[in-house]
């Protein structure tokens, strides 16, 4: 997956109202700010899909845990 798609996906959960926190170097990667609450009801169906499909593009990069979360935010929205 190219590095700019990442970045655009990165840019579709920050306009999602979700804070995320990038670090470099290593061990750094992109988190969720820390005590990060979503409440699905801020967010139009539209926009939920718009993180689903982020969060699977970071899947197909065999981030981290990412599918551990990727469940929990289809759960979260009801889709799977």
């Amino acid at each position: 997956m190219p590095v700019r798609t990442v970045y655009r996906d990165i840019d579709t959960l920050t306009e999602s109202v979700i804070p995320i926190y990038t670090s470099k170097g290593r061990g750094g990667g992109i988190t969720l700010m820390e005590h990060f609450i979503l409440n699905k009801s801020l967010l139009l169906e539209k926009e939920q899909d718009e993180i689903l499909f982020s969060l699977q593009s970071l899947s197909a990069t065999n981030y981290p845990q990412i599918d551990d979360i990727l469940l929990k935010m289809s759960t979260l929205f009801q889709k799977k």
